[in-house]
């Protein structure tokens, strides 16, 4: 392919569409020195200015904290990028913006370079150096910044049912909200979609008391679903970041109306429990490590059943366990383990039967959603 050298230092800044979807790239290019830090700037007031697309030389020597100031004049999304010439060092940055407001920060592991896309009102912000573990006295580092567009107004976004709208988080004090009713209850699945494969996001859908419905995490860039059963009411989709922020990559957000039988939360107890039918499949999934899905079967007459739990896409470990009349008589469970479907034959005499869903210590998948299907065994002697 071809080949392209850089002949002085500059940006650019490469995008392309996939898919219906634009993606956007910003590669710092630096051929000779430039500015050197000034010495002392180990607090706000003695901070070293930062001019835009001009790259910082620093050094970060023991007991050394270096700070930057940086000015925009206007509000707008740019790249924020720290270059380390060492192999070893350990290094914590901190965008912060003249209220003391952490904006973005992240680690650079053994000079791991570091990119920060953020979006930013217009006003002073200072970029903090300190390190987290080795210190290299021999290399320096670079510390650059770049304008990549005016930053998009901002404002709550409706969704119809059955459509899509796009979003984007611009730092770590962003919320992007969207909000929909409904003027019926019945089953809704609200999907995430994002563009960037490394921001992280949390996801929750909020009654018009400001109450969660549910709520999800999407850690790897993959697509995540929300389903719940809600009431007619006026609903906010509240969207927020984690720890990665990627202000130049947008994600959407779709709500349609969803054919799945789901669990009705809450149903943390074996009073809130939701009701399963005899031949049903249910889906739900555990919100919280500490979550607990309770669901309840009345049966009439004895009863040969199957009870199969699925959650293909997961790794993790989840219990599945069978009480007669409360919580507290424990009759049978069965343990699911990596995705892999699993399944408990029972007879069941009449009776009120508690079907508990949880995970297994703090290691617990509140991202994917299981199944559970209960349907004729075609055993008769269990």
């Amino acid at each position: 392919g071809n080949v392209l050298t850089a002949l002085q230092n500059g940006t650019v800044v490469v995008s392309t569409n996939y898919a219906g979807k634009e993606y956007i790239k910003t590669i710092f290019l630096k051929t000779e020195f430039d500015q050197m830090e000034i010495e002392s700037n180990n607090t706000y007031l003695s901070s070293t200015q930062l001019s835009e697309g001009r790259f910082m030389e620093g050094e970060l020597l023991y007991d050394d904290t270096d700070y930057y100031r940086m000015d925009l004049n206007a509000d707008a999304i740019v790249e924020i990028g720290y270059f380390s010439h060492s192999q070893i060092s350990d290094v914590l940055v901190e965008i912060y913006d003249i209220s003391d407001n952490l904006m973005a920060s992240a680690v650079s592991s053994d000079g791991e370079s570091l990119l920060f896309p953020l979006g930013l009102t217009a006003g002073v912000y200072y970029i903090k150096l300190s390190s987290t573990g080795d210190i290299d006295q021999n290399e320096t580092y670079d510390l650059v910044f770049k304008t990549i567009e005016a930053l998009p107004e901002t404002g709550e976004i409706p969704i119809p049912l059955g459509e899509t709208r796009e979003g984007r988080i611009s730092n770590l004090e962003d919320e992007c909200l969207f909000s929909f009713d409904l003027e019926t209850r019945q089953v809704v699945s609200v999907t995430f979609s994002p563009t960037s494969p490394s921001a992280d996001y949390h996801i929750a859908v909020l009654n018009s008391n400001q109450e969660t419905v549910s709520e999800i995490d999407c850690p790897t860039g993959e697509a995540v679903a929300i389903e719940a059963i809600t009431g007619a009411d006026s609903y906010i989709i509240s969207v927020t970041s984690g720890q990665a922020i990627d202000a130049e990559s947008t994600f959407s957000v779709s709500i349609t109306e969803s054919p799945n039988s789901v669990e009705v939360e809450p149903n943390d107890t074996y009073q809130e429990a939701t009701t399963l039918g005899s031949s049903e499949t249910i889906t739900g999934r555990l919100v919280t490590v500490d979550d607990m899905d309770f669901y309840v079967l009345d049966v009439v007459s004895p009863v040969y059943v199957d009870l199969t739990f699925t959650c293909l896409e997961s790794t993790r470990e989840f219990d599945i366990s069978i009480y007669k009349d409360s919580n507290q008589n424990l009759i049978n469970g069965i343990r699911a383990v990596n995705g892999v479907p699993v399944t408990l034959p029972m007879g069941l005499s009449i009776g009120k039967y508690y079907l508990r869903v949880s995970g297994i210590g703090t290691d617990v998948d509140t991202s994917h959603r299981y199944t559970l299907t209960l349907s004729a065994s075609c055993q008769t002697n269990l």
